[in-house]
């Protein structure tokens, strides 16, 4: 039977994570363990899942917290790496937002077989979306529509908040070299669609309480300049350039996390 590690990245969402805390307690026997990475917020987060975990006697959950805050792309880095080094043989990464709901993965667990990634998309044509603002729905279906583009594949959605793993695809991926923010997924999701490793699923989505990292401006801008490079070296034939650049400039040593 394959090994299951669930991950939740978690920062600022003491609001949310009992919510997802409730939603995962009952099915705490799907996974071989559970980690939350914790990504020094300055709110209770923390305090509430160390609470919670203890209250409930969840067995197999280990809470990190970073040294520092990494943003979203550095408490990735060190899922990835831990779960390279453990035994497990897929990962199941949900954030600790509450907005994806881990009733999707439950619902085709038993269904899914030979993956490398997949991908539970907000804008899968069976996907609900329940809150999401038309303007945020149309921006990211513009670029949706640019990534299908310029990847020759169709891209159903760039970033999401729940995703699977098979260990075989993740020791492929320089992730590594992508960078610490936000853009950590968009360079993902080129690197899984350049190899041909993507499997888009529906997902439900919704947005109540939570207050969004991502500033649609300061962000439309970032993705214009990653579509434009990748486009460019497609160009030129030297897509291998743009996943071995080092796009974080910082020594294994500043991935510290530290057991709570």
């Amino acid at each position: 039977m394959a090994k299951i590690i669930l991950a939740i990245p978690a920062y600022n969402c003491e609001k949310q994570i009992i919510r997802v805390l409730e939603s995962i307690k009952n099915h705490i026997n799907k996974f071989n363990e559970i980690i939350f990475i914790e990504n020094k917020s300055s709110d209770n987060t923390l305090l509430e899942i160390s609470e919670f975990v203890k209250k409930n006697s969840m067995k197999n959950v280990k809470i990190y917290q970073n040294e520092n805050n990494i943003n979203l792309g550095g408490s990735h880095i060190n899922i990835f790496d831990y779960f390279l080094n453990s035994n497990n043989d897929h990962l199941l990464v949900m954030h600790g937002d509450d907005q994806a709901d881990i009733e999707d993965f439950i619902k085709v667990e038993k269904e899914i077989k030979n993956f490398e990634w997949i991908k539970f998309s907000r804008f899968h044509p069976q996907s609900k979306l329940l809150g999401y603002s038309k303007l945020k729905i149309i921006g990211n279906k513009f670029f949706n529509f640019l990534f299908s583009l310029i990847l020759r594949k169709k891209v159903y959605d760039i970033g999401s908040g729940l995703d699977l793993y098979n260990k075989s695809f993740i020791k492929e991926v320089p992730f590594r070299n992508f960078p610490l923010n936000l853009t950590f997924d968009y360079y993902l999701i080129i690197f899984g669609m350049y190899k041909n490793k993507v499997m888009f699923l529906p997902q439900s989505w919704k947005e109540e309480d939570q207050v969004s990292n991502v500033r649609l401006l300061k962000q439309s801008i970032e993705l214009a300049k990653i579509f434009l490079e990748f486009f460019y070296l497609t160009i030129v034939n030297n897509q291998k350039k743009f996943f071995e650049k080092n796009r974080n400039n910082c020594d294994q040593s500043f991935f510290n996390k530290f057991e709570i």
